[in-house]
């Protein structure tokens, strides 16, 4: 039996799967997104549990869940706008495919990009790298 956790990353990896895009995508579930640049072959998003949180909601037994989502999406590029600008529309596209929807009984509260991309990973490894953090809450 799956956690909730991973029924929510099932759910989001197969509505992303099925969505269409300005570029193509691989989308995977995986447990941690790590490998190396000469793995990469083109634009991969990879979706993954990130943390979890409990909140009680009143005096009793009745608690929120939440889980968050950590979607990575990464691509070989190079530092130019054209590079950088595809990866940032694809972000906006991936969260337009979940921003609205439910999956496994929970339902989106909160998504954030910290930073627009990795500069670090652009310039050292040779990809662009753009991280998204979804909070999902429901009892």
């Amino acid at each position: 039996m799956a956690s909730k956790a991973e029924d929510l990353v099932d759910a989001i990896v197969t509505r992303l799967a099925a969505g269409t895009y300005t570029v193509p995508v691989t989308v995977s579930k995986v447990l941690a997104p790590v490998y190396n640049r000469s793995e990469l072959a083109g634009v991969r998003v990879d979706i993954f549990s990130g943390g979890r949180t409990w909140e009680k909601l009143n005096r009793g037994s009745v608690w929120l869940n939440g889980y968050v989502i950590g979607i990575v999406v990464r691509k070989p590029a190079k530092p130019v706008n054209d590079d950088i600008g595809q990866l940032l529309l694809l972000t906006e596209q991936l969260f337009d495919q979940v921003k609205d929807q439910t999956f496994a009984g929970v339902v989106l509260q909160e998504g954030e990009q910290d930073e627009p991309f990795r500069m670090e990973s652009l310039l050292d490894e040779g990809k662009g790298h753009i991280e998204l953090r979804l909070t999902y809450k429901g009892t």
